[in-house]
């Protein structure tokens, strides 16, 4: 049913109503949980599910805390939307399924209705969702990059997926996917790695440029967001009474430590591979952005540059970093010095 509606006019006329903002989302699952336990489903009482539908409280005594339930959707109902728009982008195979830039608009405008009601997908994560849609082969990441973007915007920042009102815990029976599955991977950092080599091909400097930033927009609010846990949870323990001594020494379960990503959580760095790097700074170099190229090497970030010293010894990254010191500043000279001598001789770079 949902493969043929994800088709229709119906998916359009949805997606038009609830980008209004008079519109918030129920999940029904939740509401119903306390009635209808899993491996209970025969002795559901459904005069009691019936009063949960047309009132949204699971209690005819709750009514100072009575849900209004005009003008709301099931997340659930939007969950198999989405789910069915992504299994039916056109693979570019005849005339099936449908041209990415709708799927891309809905998923978009569905993602912002979640993020309004704090909600998520609940049976998967949002980046699983990214991966997908790009599964289905139906947009050329070199070809157009742009409508790629496009669909960026629906990743899941630090804590999205697993700290809405309808995501599964690891104690529910009834989830339909274990817990891990909406914890953080690193689909969105190697997503961002496709976007900037397709438009270091293009030949777009602006194009690549804009990736980078995102793609350090987004660790960065990752990391800002975990430092924020960190301290949430180191406040908690401090309140409570009675604190175990094991549980008061282990004060969070997301670390980061290095220039990369604890295994928790990996999207804390850009984590660029060298040879990305390199083709992205001797784009910078032929479009004679100097000043982009002294903040790729010189950056005065907490974290440092994106280019450390640690990749001048780099077979790729030398030749780029002594184009760029060539045409910059006199200060800039010097890192030609100390790409020499760690890679064993200019003339080996040119």
């Amino acid at each position: 049913m949902f493969s043929r509606l994800a088709k229709c006019p119906v998916r359009e006329s949805l997606a038009h109503r609830l980008s209004l903002d008079n519109w918030s989302v129920l999940s029904w699952r939740e509401l119903a949980n306390p009635i209808i336990q899993s491996g209970q489903e025969k002795s559901i009482n459904w005069d009691e599910v019936k009063y949960i539908f047309n009132t949204g409280i699971a209690d005819t005594d709750q009514m100072v805390n009575k849900k209004k339930v005009r003008r709301t959707v099931s997340a659930e109902v939007i969950a198999s939307f989405v789910d069915a728009v992504v299994s039916h982008v056109s693979a570019g195979v005849g005339s099936r399924g449908m041209a990415p830039d709708d799927p891309a608009e809905f998923l978009t405008s569905m993602k912002n209705l979640f993020g309004r009601n704090n909600m998520s997908l609940g049976f998967t994560s949002w980046d699983a969702m990214i991966l997908r849609f790009f599964e289905s082969r139906g947009v050329d990441f070199e070809k157009d990059p742009a409508l790629a973007r496009k669909v960026n915007l629906i990743s899941s920042m630090f804590g999205d997926d697993i700290a809405t009102v309808n995501a599964p815990t690891r104690d529910q029976l009834w989830q339909p996917t274990p817990a891990y599955v909406l914890d953080g991977t690193a689909a969105i950092i190697g997503y961002h790695h496709r976007l900037l080599r397709a438009y270091i091909k293009l030949g777009s400097l602006r194009g690549a440029t804009g990736v980078v930033q995102g793609l350090q927009r987004l660790t960065d609010i990752n990391k800002e967001r975990s430092i924020q846990e960190f301290f949430k949870k180191q406040q908690d323990l401090t309140t409570q009474d009675d604190v175990p001594q094991d549980d008061a020494a282990d004060t969070s379960d997301f670390e980061f430590e290095g220039r990369y990503g604890g295994i928790h959580y990996p999207s804390f760095f850009p984590q660029i591979p060298v040879h990305l790097l390199a083709d992205f700074l001797n784009l910078v170099v032929d479009s004679n952005d100097l000043e982009l190229g002294s903040w790729l090497v010189y950056s005065q970030d907490l974290d440092g540059p994106i280019i450390h010293k640690e990749l001048y010894s780099d077979p790729a990254m030398g030749p780029p970093l002594v184009r760029l010191s060539a045409q910059s500043l006199p200060n800039l000279l010097a890192t030609a010095d100390d790409v020499c001598v760690r890679f064993g001789g200019f003339a080996l770079l040119c």
